[in-house]
C-alpha cells in the first residue's frame, strides 16, 4: 500500500464539509495510465481513506493572506499498487470543484504531481509540503520564504529545485519563457535561476536546495497596483537501499503562485530568534521555544505563527499576536537521523495585505541517554588510566569524578591517586542533545601508597621563615617541588621564606616505588587601603574622610571624634586645630595595616617682626620679614604696595611705618600687624687737637654715644672710656668709635 496524502485550499467563508473532488491521475511505466478520477472523502477506484466521510487534518482557522483568507485541509490515502507489476509511478492531481482557484474564476487550481519508487528500501510514503502553495512579496523588498516539505521516512534527505510550472494556460498564471516583473526571478540583471544570492545588498536570486529558503527582490510592479506569477518546486528524496546507497525515491512537484504587491514602502516584518538554527533534544524531554516579532512599520499590526509536521506539538500567542511559544516533547518513537522543521512566520498586516516572513529551524530528537562503560587501567601505586567505552562518538562533553570530586573533562584521562584510601570513579557524559547518563565503576581500595600529610595550611601576617613539619615515616625519600624559596628540597621538614601567598608541593617515595603528594599553602593575606589625600580646609569646616582598601575589613580611627561610625570606612570630621588622623584595618585573618591623613585647618595671623632701627644714610637699610601667612602684601603708610611678598627690603631717610597684610592658602583669613623701622644720627662730640709740653699728660674727651672705643696705643690709658688718660712722648694722633646702641649708629673720629 501506497500512503498519499493530498492538500486542499479553500476560501475562507465556504462551509466546512464542502465535498472535497480531486482529478488524480495514475501512471506506471509498464502499465500506462490508470484513471483514479473523482476522489473525495470516501475514496474512489483502487483508493480507501484513512478515515472514511472527513478529512484526516482539517484547518478550518483562516489562514492570512492576502484576497481575503483561506482554509487548508488534507486527505490521505491508501492506494492499492499490488495488481501493478512496476516500481515507478507517477502520480498528478488538482482540486476540483470549490477547491482554492485564487485569483481566477474558472475551474482550475493547484497542480501537484509525485514520482515513487516502491522497490527503493520499502518505501512506503511521499513528503507533504509543510507551506501552503502561495506566497507575498513586495516591492523592492528582500524576500525571504520557505518552500518546505517533510516526510515520516528516517534518514532520507530532500533536495529542493525550480521546475517550470504546469497550471493550465487558460489561467491568469503567467509564466512566458521570457522575465518581467510579473515573473518575480529576475534581479538586475540575473537571467537564471541558479544565481547565488547575497542577503547583506539584496543581490541575486537563490532556493538552497537543502533548506528550501528562497531568496529574491521583485521589481517594477506596477504603481499601486499587484500582479500575480507562477513557478513550481520539485522536491526529491533520498532514501538508502538495500546495499546503502543513496537512490531517489520520490520526486514531488507542486505549483506556486507568487502575488506581488506595491507595497508603497511596506516593510518586512521581523523575527526575532536565536541564531541557532538546528536543536538536538532528548526524547522525553520538554523543548521550548519563545518566538517574537516585530513590525517595522510601527503602524501596522504584526503577529507570528507556526508550522510543524507533528500534530503533537504546540504554538500559542503569549500576551500578544506578536508573541508566541513553541512547545514538543517528543517520545522515544520519533527518534530518527533527520530533523523535523519547525517553520516560524511573522505576519505584517497593512490594511487588506499581509505580508510575511519565515525562517526555518530543524529539531533533532535523539535517544534518551547515551550508552557509556568504563575501562579501568592501573598499577599498584594509584595511577589509572580512564577510558569510556560506548557512544562516544555521540559524546560532546566529558566529566570525570573520584568521590564525587570532579577532575577532569577530557575524553580519556590519566589520574594518580594521591592517599590511600577508598575510591570510586564516576563518568557524566552529555550528548549534543544534552542528554545525559552517570555511570559509576566499582569501588576500589589504595593502601600502597607513602602516608603523608603536611598538615593545616598556615596563614602570616608577614614574611618570616617558617619550617614546614611532614608528618611522615622517616625511611621515605622526599622531593619538593623545585621553589627558590625552598632551603633545602630533599629536607623531610625544610625551612621556607615566603614573601607572598604560596603552595609547597613535596612528593614522598617509599620502599615499594610508590609515591605520594601533598599540598601546603602559607597564606600571607593580601590587601590595600588607601585612605583620602593630605588635604587643607577652612577654619569651621567639615570634611569627610573615606578609605579605599579590600573587602571585608574592619576600621578603627585615631583620634576617633567626628561624627558617623568610628569603625566605618567614612568618618566626618571638623577639626579646629591641624590634625593627622590614622586609620587602622584588620582582615578576617586578624592582619592590620594603617595609613593616615593630615588635615590642616589653614589660618592667616599677621607678624610683621620686631622693629628696627637704622642710622641715616645706611647703605644696607633694613630687611622685614614677614609670617603668618601663605599670601604677602606689603604697604607704607600711604597705602603703597611695595611688595607682594614674605621679605621687604627698604631704606628710608626718615623713621617709617611699614604695614602688612597676610592670607591663609584658601583665602579663608585676612590678618594685619605692623613694622617701624628708625632712621637716627649721632651727636658726636670730642675734643679739639691739643698741645702739650713734653713729659705731661692729658685727658681726651668724647660724647654722644652709649660706647667708645679709643684705638690702642701704649700711651693711653682706659680705651674704653669716654676720658681715657694719654701721656705721649711725641706728637701723637688718637681716635675713637662712638656707637649708639639702640639706634644701632656708629661713627669713627
Amino acid at each position: 500500500m501506497l500512503n498519499l496524502t493530498l492538500v486542499s485550499y479553500y476560501h475562507c467563508g465556504t462551509t466546512s464539509n464542502v465535498n472535497i473532488n480531486y482529478n488524480l491521475t495514475g501512471y506506471s511505466k509498464k502499465d500506462g495510465s490508470f484513471s483514479l478520477s473523482y476522489l473525495d472523502y470516501n475514496g474512489g477506484s483502487n483508493v480507501t481513506p484513512i478515515i472514511a466521510g472527513k478529512c484526516t487534518k482539517c484547518d478550518f482557522s483562516c489562514v492570512p493572506g492576502g484576497y481575503g483568507s483561506i482554509y487548508a485541509s488534507e486527505l490521505e490515502y491508501k492506494i492499492d499498487l499490488s495488481k501493478y507489476k512496476d516500481c515507478e509511478f507517477t502520480f498528478s492531481w488538482a482540486p476540483g470543484n470549490d477547491r482554492f482557484t485564487f485569483p481566477s474564476s474558472n475551474n482550475k487550481g493547484i497542480y501537484v504531481e509525485t514520482k515513487i519508487n516502491r522497490c527503493i528500501n520499502g518505501y512506503i510514503n511521499t513528503p507533504k509540503f509543510a507551506t501552503y502553495p502561495f506566497f507575498y512579496a513586495c516591492e523592492n523588498n528582500c524576500i525571504s520564504t520557505l518552500l518546505s516539505a517533510y516526510s515520516g521516512v528516517i534518514d532520507d534527505s530532500l533536495v529542493y529545485k525550480l521546475v517550470s510550472p504546469k497550471l493550465d494556460s487558460t489561467t491568469n498564471y503567467e509564466y512566458p519563457s521570457g522575465f518581467a516583473y510579473n515573473k518575480p526571478f529576475e534581479y538586475a540583471g540575473y537571467s537564471t535561476l541558479t544565481d547565488s544570492f547575497i542577503p547583506s545588498s539584496c543581490k541575486g536570486f537563490y532556493l538552497n536546495p537543502i533548506t528550501g529558503e528562497l531568496n529574491f527582490k521583485p521589481e517594477n510592479v506596477p504603481s499601486g497596483s499587484s500582479t500575480n506569477a507562477a513557478l513550481a518546486v520539485k522536491v526529491i528524496q533520498y532514501v538508502r537501499d538495500s546495499t546503502g546507497k543513496m537512490q531517489i525515491a520520490s520526486e514531488t512537484i507542486r505549483d506556486m503562485v507568487t502575488i506581488l504587491y506595491d507595497c508603497n514602502s511596506n516593510t518586512l516584518p521581523v523575527i526575532l530568534l536565536p541564531a541557532i538554527k538546528d536543536y538536538y533534544i532528548c526524547s522525553d524531554n520538554e523543548f521550548n521555544l519563545d518566538v517574537k516579532a516585530y513590525d517595522q512599520d510601527f503602524a501596522d499590526v504584526a503577529y507570528v505563527t507556526a508550522s510543524f509536521e507533528n500534530k503533537d506539538a504546540t504554538f500559542v500567542n503569549v500576551n500578544s499576536s506578536a508573541n508566541g511559544k513553541f512547545t514538543w516533547a517528543p517520545d522515544s518513537s520519533f527518534i530518527r537521523k533527520n530533523p523535523y522543521q519547525l517553520i516560524i512566520s511573522a505576519h505584517d498586516k497593512n490594511g487588506s495585505f499581509t505580508r510575511n516572513v519565515s525562517k526555518l529551524y530543524n529539531i533533532y530528537v535523539v535517544s534518551e541517554k547515551p550508552k557509556i562503560s568504563i575501562t579501568l587501567i592501573s598499577d599498584k601505586c594509584g595511577n589509572y588510566t580512564l577510558i569510556p567505552k560506548g557512544d562516544t562518538d555521540l559524546i560532546v562533553k566529558y566529566e570525570w569524578y573520584i568521590n564525587d570530586v570532579l577532575i577532569s573533562t577530557s575524553k580519556e584521562p590519566v589520574y594518580k591517586v594521591n592517599k590511600n584510601g577508598k575510591y570510586i570513579f564516576k563518568l557524566t557524559a552529555t550528548n549534543k542533545a544534552k542528554c545525559v547518563t552517570e555511570f559509576y565503576a566499582d569501588s576500589f581500595t589504595i593502601s600502597n601508597l607513602p602516608v603523608l600529610d603536611l598538615g593545616a595550611d598556615i596563614i602570616l601576617c608577614n614574611s618570616k621563615i617558617v619550617t614546614l613539619n611532614t608528618t611522615a615515616d622517616t625511611s621515605y625519600t622526599y622531593k619538593w617541588r623545585q621553589d627558590s624559596t625552598i632551603k633545602d628540597h630533599a629536607a623531610k621538614s625544610p625551612q621556607v621564606t615566603p614573601t607572598a601567598t604560596h603552595s609547597y608541593i613535596v612528593e614522598a617515595k617509599n620502599a615499594l616505588g610508590c609515591t605520594s603528594i601533598d599540598t601546603i599553602n602559607i597564606i600571607i593575606p593580601e590587601f590595600s587601603i588607601d585612605v583620602s589625600n593630605d588635604t587643607i580646609i577652612c577654619p569651621g569646616s567639615i570634611l569627610k574622610l573615606n578609605i579605599k582598601g579590600s573587602k571585608d575589613l574592619k576600621y578603627s580611627w585615631f583620634p576617633n571624634s567626628g561624627n558617623g561610625n568610628n569603625t566605618s570606612d567614612t568618618l566626618s570630621i571638623h577639626p579646629q586645630t591641624t590634625t593627622t588622623y590614622i586609620v587602622t584595618a584588620k582582615n578576617a585573618f586578624g592582619c592590620t595595616k594603617t595609613d593616615s591623613v593630615k588635615v590642616t585647618v589653614s589660618r592667616a595671623k599677621a607678624n610683621a617682626g620686631d622693629d628696627i632701627s637704622i642710622c641715616k644714610g645706611n647703605l644696607a637699610g633694613a630687611t622685614l620679614t614677614g609670617r603668618g601667612g601663605y599670601y604677602y602684601t606689603w604697604l607704607n603708610y600711604r597705602g603703597d604696595t611695595l611688595s607682594k611678598t614674605k621679605i621687604l627690603q627698604v631704606n628710608p631717610v626718615v623713621t617709617e611705618e611699614f604695614i602688612l597684610f597676610t592670607e591663609d592658602s584658601l583665602r579663608c583669613q585676612k590678618s594685619i600687624d605692623k613694622a617701624t623701622v628708625y632712621v637716627s644720627t649721632l651727636p658726636l662730640q670730642i675734643i679739639k687737637d691739643t698741645t702739650i709740653c713734653q713729659g705731661d699728660s692729658i685727658y681726651l674727651w668724647s660724647d654722644g654715644g652709649d660706647f667708645y672705643q679709643w684705638n690702642e696705643d701704649s700711651t693711653l690709658l682706659g680705651a674704653d672710656n669716654k676720658s681715657p688718660l694719654v701721656f705721649p712722648a711725641q706728637t701723637t694722633t688718637y681716635t675713637v668709635t662712638i656707637q649708639d646702641t639702640i639706634k644701632a649708629c656708629s661713627d669713627t673720629r
